[in-house]
């Protein structure tokens, strides 16, 4: 099931929650945070108008409701309906009286094109970065490893960052990048916070659990797995033989400020 609930908690964030998006290794459920702490940069965080109606009160349910006018709740309908399209099933949708109208579209807006684009074939969003990979077996070692690391670098500059790749060598790592945009999937795994997505290199050849245990897994990690799956054989651990993750920026994981609901609004 998909929740997507626009709350206010004690810290004020809204959360977006969806099943299977291991980004993070091996979780299962990602909950996206937006943090909407008080913000003067944020113009609907207090004071806030909504069409021609200035909500007196950031508490009063009764200004809130008021400032939902038809034109808004219209506006937020079609959005979870278009929501809908994308996911292909029927989430769930919430938020807490207390919440602003305005931010509950422009929050609404950013799940909508958060959701679009972890659709997207990788090939896709290459091309629209001006990527283009050139197949590996006409490069040579040294022409082949200029090319991974400029596509590493344009998918890291789109939000979409390879984790995981320290147990391949140069050219499988290509391989794998141009057996999945070739494939005509996203290929992608949402990050924990919605700040982008993961390609996660453990899994490329099928074994994604063995691979993780065996060259990435720590000593808690490897004990955690060992009592949920007591039956279960658990790799020998090996060093990685090659250092190359540490070189590729990671995406930020704090939740989203309120900054990321600006330019949906």
């Amino acid at each position: 099931m998909l929740h997507f609930a626009a709350s206010e908690d004690p810290d004020r964030s809204v959360h977006h929650v969806c099943p299977g998006t291991a980004a993070c290794r091996h979780q299962e459920v990602a909950i996206k945070t937006i943090n909407l702490s008080t913000n003067p940069r944020l113009p609907c965080a207090f004071d806030m108008q909504v069409d021609d109606f200035v909500a007196p009160e950031f508490g009063s349910i009764v200004a809130i409701r008021a400032a939902m006018t038809m034109k808004q709740r219209a506006r937020i309908k079609e959005l979870e309906q278009q929501i809908r399209d994308v996911v292909g099933f029927d989430p769930m949708f919430g938020n807490a009286p207390h919440f602003p109208p305005r931010l509950q579209e422009a929050f609404l807006k950013r799940v909508l094109w958060f959701e679009t684009l972890s659709r997207e074939p990788l090939c896709d969003r290459l091309a629209g970065a001006g990527v283009k990979l050139l197949e590996p077996r006409q490069l040579d070692d040294e022409s082949l490893r200029r090319n991974l690391w400029n596509v590493i670098h344009t998918l890291v500059h789109i939000d979409i960052v390879p984790i995981n790749t320290d147990h391949l060598s140069d050219r499988d790592v290509y391989l794998h990048l141009w057996n999945l945009v070739n494939s005509g999937q996203p290929g992608v795994v949402p990050h924990f916070f919605s700040r982008g997505w993961y390609i996660d290199f453990a899994a490329s050849d099928g074994n994604g659990v063995e691979v993780f245990l065996r060259y990435y897994a720590d000593e808690e990690e490897r004990m955690s797995y060992r009592s949920q799956f007591p039956t279960a054989p658990v790799p020998e651990h090996c060093d990685l033989p090659y250092d190359r993750d540490r070189l590729i920026p990671d995406l930020d994981p704090t939740p989203l400020t309120p900054e990321a609901l600006q330019s949906f609004m």
